[in-house]
């Protein structure tokens, strides 16, 4: 009697040892199925984009924003299968934030001091705009153009004068009456036209204006286009840059247009000017493995894209993250940190 109590509780020790050694395999296989799962499903999220077209809005025809986007579309275009990118002319830097805040999955070319405005709900924003930065791509400067013999020597020989302070909605719009103001001077004593770089271009060489602002990288096409038919020069406004500074954004610095960057009439010198960087953008919630993808991009075409636009140059990994106050996405850090920045 005692060996068959003996035997059942032994048989009986045996089931349960068997019992908990199946169900910890099973929840061994379970547990990897679900890292399996939610790996596939975090890959899947990420491939998401991997259909379809983004856009990435650019600027005038004329300026670096529209080439630099042309190409680096095509980079994308080449590099990514299964995405369609498209490169599309705009009236830049505000608009295109205002046009990024709309959906996901654009990309954008603006100034650092655009951006900030957005992301802080300022002025020409009316609340919060949820903006991300992918780099730091290369710094604008802002040119004040006149016809050589015009008899404008300073911002503040722009009154009563007809003046185009750029497109609505651009970067140069929103500088050029920053720093109208800065300098004092009342635009209600300009007769003021909002054109973009193209059609600032051609209204001064028709005549119709007698200046034009522009905040560009160097050199812009139009400038260098317009001066090989006509007799232009730059007026300098370095001595503006501290009050844009402290007045309005840290982002603004003094900066220099070197002399030879244009084909300009007297142009034996550097201007004195404002400069203020630019980066390229997208809203916060896009996908993180396309914004991944179009850093990447980004960096591995620069070469590329500098045979067409030799500003492209001037990104570099260790400069391309210094875009506060904005946000470096998620994606973007993941390929920073990826690549040990």
């Amino acid at each position: 009697m005692r060996r068959l109590r003996v035997g059942r509780v032994v048989r009986g020790w045996l089931t349960r040892r068997r019992v908990l050694a199946l169900v910890s395999a099973a929840t061994a296989v379970l547990a990897v199925v679900a890292v399996t799962v939610t790996k596939v499903a975090r890959d899947e999220q990420d491939r998401q984009y991997r259909h379809g077209t983004i856009m990435i809005l650019t600027g005038g025809t004329k300026g670096i924003y529209y080439t630099y986007g042309v190409e680096l579309a095509a980079a994308v275009n080449r590099r990514l299968d299964g995405v369609q990118a498209q490169a599309m002319a705009t009236t830049a830097s505000v608009d295109n934030v205002r046009q990024v805040a709309r959906s996901a999955n654009v990309f954008a070319f603006t100034a650092a001091d655009a951006a900030s405005a957005a992301v802080d709900g300022r002025a020409p924003f009316t609340g919060r705009v949820p903006v991300r930065a992918l780099a730091r791509i290369y710094d604008d400067y802002l040119h004040l153009v006149v016809r050589a013999d015009a008899p404008i020597r300073s911002i503040t020989d722009l009154v009563g004068r007809r003046v185009s302070v750029g497109s609505d909605g651009s970067g140069t719009e929103l500088i050029a009456e920053r720093m109208l103001g800065v300098a004092g001077v009342n635009p209600a004593a300009l007769s003021v036209s909002r054109l973009g770089i193209n059609e600032s271009v051609a209204a001064l060489q028709r005549g119709d204006i007698d200046a034009f602002f522009w905040s560009g990288g160097l050199p812009t096409a139009g400038i260098t286009e317009l001066a090989r038919d006509t007799p232009v020069r730059l007026v300098p406004l370095g001595e503006l840059a501290a009050g844009m500074h402290t007045r309005w954004d840290p982002a603004y610095r003094a900066g220099i247009i070197v002399a030879g960057s244009y084909q300009l009439t007297g142009e034996d010198a550097d201007t004195s000017t404002v400069a203020v960087p630019d980066l390229l953008v997208t809203r916060a919630d896009t996908d993180p493995g396309l914004v991944e993808e179009v850093t990447r991009i980004l960096f591995e075409a620069r070469a590329e894209i500098a045979d067409r636009v030799p500003v492209a140059y001037s990104l570099d990994r260790r400069s391309a993250i210094a875009t506060s106050p904005i946000p470096l996405h998620d994606g973007a850090l993941r390929y920073y940190r990826r690549t040990k920045i």
